[in-house]
């Protein structure tokens, strides 16, 4: 990993993580009693957020202190902004801008970009940055267990507000990414761990873990955990093995575990998952992906130039949510196939250059889980996807066109 200086700017990491915990408290929320101080956090979380945005701007336009980085995301964000919402006039899905909820991850993904792109990287903001997160993600567990979120049992159970809930994808991704992020720091920072501090990382990746799988959703934890099974298969054959061995003793249904697994709602929605004449069932995400394929056969020009952001839902007379949960599919039906291959080209000519660079790092695991789930569930505008999209294309033009 190349490391420039030892240096820190704090007040950058800081910005950066005030807004991935303003961007993932909402993924926990269980009972009315965590709604209620989740609703508090967040919006204390705006306050700062708002604080920092005033003094961070003012600060570097007197002092014309905006780097080059910073001048590439803010072109690469307004040129598919501009172009996507200008489509979207043209094809009919501008209306749907006037959800709240969409504007919010517009902002949110573009400022965690332009966070992203103002770091200067070497191994102490990686390591500052990696154990300030974890903090973030304890507390969040903490407040979670504290408020009656999740039942500490054997296997340990949410409690939703809603009766109707029996799984969540933000709680199984969320967690996922705290064991993610307990994994880099074992992995990558061994030397500046203290022995205890590694045992209580090293328990900290199991409890994450369980409480993923105990999430319920399936592609989420499933991504997260090939994830972990290639990392350590990498760096530790012994901690492959021996994470496998005990993975596949507590899944494996003897007398002995029977109970502890049938307790997972996770293993009933995979047995369930093959329907009746053999083949897999993924509910309402296969029927979209079939329409948003019908959608670019109907129509050529969305194929060639792109029909704009929420044409989907403008030609299928859908709410906002119902989109076609493959990012790939949504950038082609929005932008068009020949501008959507060279976005994802410089995205991933990016993310392989910011790792070289600097290493595996916690950055590019996350990048690559978040790209993961957004075949399967992802839109344009969820605010990792979009911020990690926008970052790594600028990161990688930033480069390309460095003099």
């Amino acid at each position: 990993m190349i490391e420039s200086a030892n240096l820190v700017d704090k007040n950058k990491v800081f910005f950066l993580l005030v807004l991935l915990a303003l961007a993932t408290i909402g993924w926990t929320t269980t009972t009315v009693l965590h709604e209620l101080y989740i609703d508090i956090i967040r919006k204390l979380l705006l306050v700062f957020f708002s604080l920092m945005i005033l003094y961070g701007f003012s600060f570097n336009i007197l002092k014309n202190n905006i780097s080059k980085s910073t001048i590439y995301n803010v072109a690469v964000f307004f040129v598919l902004f501009i172009y996507g919402f200008s489509q979207s006039v043209l094809y009919g899905g501008a209306h749907y801008f006037s959800n709240t909820t969409l504007l919010l991850y517009i902002v949110l993904g573009f400022f965690i970009s332009l966070a992203l792109a103002r770091l200067k990287y070497n191994c102490t903001v990686f390591f500052v940055f990696s154990i300030c997160l974890y903090v973030i993600f304890l507390l969040y567990c903490i407040l979670l267990m504290v408020t009656g979120g999740v039942d500490i049992s054997i296997p340990p159970k949410y409690n939703f507000s809603s009766t109707e809930l029996m799984y969540s994808q933000g709680l199984t991704k969320f967690f996922m990414y705290a064991a993610l992020l307990c994994m880099c720091i074992l992995v990558f920072f061994p030397t500046r761990l203290s022995r205890l501090f590694k045992l209580i990382i090293l328990l900290s990746f199991f409890i994450f873990f369980i409480l993923s799988f105990a999430g319920g959703a399936r592609g989420d934890f499933l991504f997260g955990f090939l994830i972990i099974l290639c990392f350590f298969y990498y760096y530790s054959r012994l901690l492959f093995f021996l994470f496998s061995l005990i993975f596949c003793a507590l899944i494996y249904n003897t007398n002995t575990f029977s109970n502890i697994v049938d307790g997972f709602i996770i293993v009933s929605r995979f047995s369930n998952m093959l329907s009746e004449n053999g083949f897999a069932d993924f509910g309402s995400r296969a029927s979209f992906f079939t329409e948003a394929l019908n959608l670019l056969s109907l129509n050529p020009g969305c194929l060639s130039f792109g029909c704009g952001f929420n044409f989907f839902q403008y030609f299928y007379r859908y709410d906002f949510a119902q989109y076609p949960h493959n990012f790939l599919l949504e950038l082609i039906i929005s932008f068009g196939l020949p501008f959507s291959m060279l976005m994802v080209y410089m995205y991933l000519k990016g993310l392989l250059k910011f790792t070289r660079e600097n290493g595996l790092n916690v950055i590019s695991i996350f990048a690559v889980y978040t790209f993961m789930l957004s075949l399967k569930s992802g839109s344009i505008f969820e605010f990792l996807n979009y911020a990690f999209f926008i970052f790594f294309i600028s990161y990688y033009l930033s480069f390309k066109f460095k003099n």
